[in-house]
């Protein structure tokens, strides 16, 4: 084992418990379990307290499921794609990987003027800017310093690179007298493109979501939104897994890679009492326990209606936002959505679900010949 890793190990090992009132088990058997799940599955289990694993009343760790046993299945089913009668293989998650790919299948499938996503108005494509007020599909050649100085002051606009991932590669800026200003600075656009245009790069712009004010309470500087996890088995689609994200505090984004809050929530939109935070490896009970978040029933249905346009997926984590009038509006979809976010509370190991539903699924496929 290399220094890196056994540090790494050695650090979650005395790490202490996220459950203090629960009795732990002694320190041998914790890192016999950690080094057992070193060489099982090629990883320090860094979700080791998280999940409760240690606690003395925890079920067998093999119940829950490691990321690189996740990330090497998901792949290998959601990533490839051959239609009837043809050996050619079409790579689908693309359509969530890009986000102006994804857009196009939204505005495909529900149409600029539904309301259930938010519809770029610009798009740079390496340096050039385009308008699309009018749909992806009519972008007309565009100035972008004309484009900010129709903006009113005080206008937010954001600005996503269609490849970027873990809450990265987003800006989030307010219109000042034809300027922006972006993290304390005021930039010309001239200045702002410098910074983001170019090197092949594509960046969509949107209009800011303003949510619900339940969603904003529970962090106001970040859109807080469901995390929906949807399986499709081909014989059925449905929801496994759901959770609520909270940016912290000051934090533009709620992802939990930029240190960011999550609980897990049912259809009713109850949380669960549990608040944790993967990149803090912290644990705490909310003040959230009698909040019911909007609309839940209609999140959970509408990723369903989602991912049942898109078949030749297998799994994906939807990023739903709560508009100010309590209607679901999905951000983007995810083929690799962090099985920690809903595996984390306690006793929600996923290793058996995961398993039963890709025997389901290969199934299926197996059946049609594929």
């Amino acid at each position: 084992m290399s220094d890196d890793r056994e540090q790494e190990l050695l650090a979650v090992l005395d790490t202490p418990s996220l459950y203090p009132d629960i009795e732990r088990k002694p320190r041998d058997q914790r890192e016999t379990e950690l080094r057992e799940w070193l060489r099982k599955y090629d990883e320090v289990n860094k979700c080791y307290n998280l999940y409760g694993m240690d606690r003395i009343d925890a079920t067998d760790c093999d119940q829950w499921l490691d990321l690189k046993t996740f990330g090497k299945h998901r792949y290998a089913v959601n990533s490839s794609f051959a239609p009837a009668d043809s050996s050619f293989l079409f790579n689908h998650t693309l359509i969530t990987r890009n986000k102006l790919m994804f857009e196009m299948f939204l505005s495909y499938w529900y149409g600029p003027e539904s309301g259930v996503y938010m519809p770029s108005i610009a798009v740079f494509l390496n340096k050039d800017f385009y308008s699309c007020e009018k749909g992806v599909q009519r972008m007309q050649a565009a100035d972008f310093a004309e484009f900010i100085g129709k903006r009113e002051t005080g206008q937010r606009l954001v600005f996503k690179e269609v490849f970027g991932q873990k809450g990265k590669q987003v800006h989030i800026v307010e219109v000042e007298s034809g300027k922006l200003k972006t993290k304390g600075e005021l930039l010309t656009p001239a200045e702002f493109a410098a910074r983001i245009a170019g090197d092949g790069l594509t960046w969509i712009v949107q209009d800011y979501i303003f949510q619900h004010e339940v969603m904003a309470d529970f962090n106001p500087t970040s859109v807080n939104t469901y995390r929906i996890v949807t399986y499709h088995t081909g014989e059925r689609c449905f929801v496994e897994d759901a959770a609520v994200r909270m940016g912290y505090p000051g934090e533009l984004v709620d992802n939990a890679f930029s240190d960011g809050y999550y609980t897990n929530v049912d259809v009713n939109g109850k949380l669960d009492e549990s608040l944790f935070n993967f990149s803090h490896k912290s644990r705490e009970i909310h003040k959230w326990q009698d909040v019911k978040v909007p609309a839940a029933a209609e999140a959970f249905q509408f990723c369903v209606d989602l991912h049942s346009r898109t078949p030749e997926l297998f799994s994906v984590g939807w990023d739903i936002a709560i508009t100010k009038e309590g209607k679901p509006l999905v951000i983007e979809a995810n083929d690799s959505w962090a099985v920690f976010v809903t595996q984390t509370a306690w006793g929600h190991a996923a290793r058996k679900a995961w398993e039963s539903h890709l025997a389901e699924r290969e199934a299926f496929m197996a059946a049609r010949g594929k």
